[in-house]
């Protein structure tokens, strides 16, 4: 994945280190890995709306009201949801079955969910030519983090 891409808004992590937690080889490890950036994210977009942070616990909601809350604040764009929401399911299959593998249809289902402004930010790290679908959903994922990361309010 190309190593100068940067966002709009600041990044709470190093693009470096996830394109390295991007890169496993391991379907469990990449999708708990854009799960928890995705809602260390969503934590961070969250909080910063507040007024007093310290008297809610974003710890106790779950990925989906995570993703609820953050659109009722407006930090999140509604059509970008659905692919949140999909990644979510994903992180859920492997939960229930640690043998999950993911496969050409997993991939472009995902990618299909994503809203246009999604696409946009995956489809300008897909420009390696020849990418399979394990190269495909790892930009995939790193375009939603980057998209998600970027704050609507």
């Amino acid at each position: 994945m190309p190593a100068d891409i940067t966002a709009t808004t600041a990044l709470p992590f190093d693009i470096h280190t996830l394109f390295e937690h991007l890169n496993s080889k391991d379907d469990l490890a990449l999708i708990i890995r854009a799960h928890l950036y995705l809602e260390s994210i969503l934590i961070r977009q969250i909080e910063t709306a507040l007024a007093k942070k310290e008297r809610f616990d974003c710890a106790k909601l779950t990925f989906p009201n995570k993703v609820n809350l953050a659109v009722a604040m407006g930090r999140v764009d509604e059509a970008d949801c659905a692919a949140l929401i999909a990644l979510n399911g994903l992180r859920n299959k492997f939960a229930h079955n640690l043998g999950t593998k993911l496969d050409e249809e997993n991939e472009a289902q995902l990618y299909k969910i994503f809203s246009k402004r999604q696409q946009t930010f995956v489809d300008e790290l897909r420009d390696t030519v020849g990418l399979d679908h394990t190269g495909r959903l790892r930009c995939d994922l790193a375009g939603l983090i980057i998209a998600t990361n970027e704050v609507h309010a």
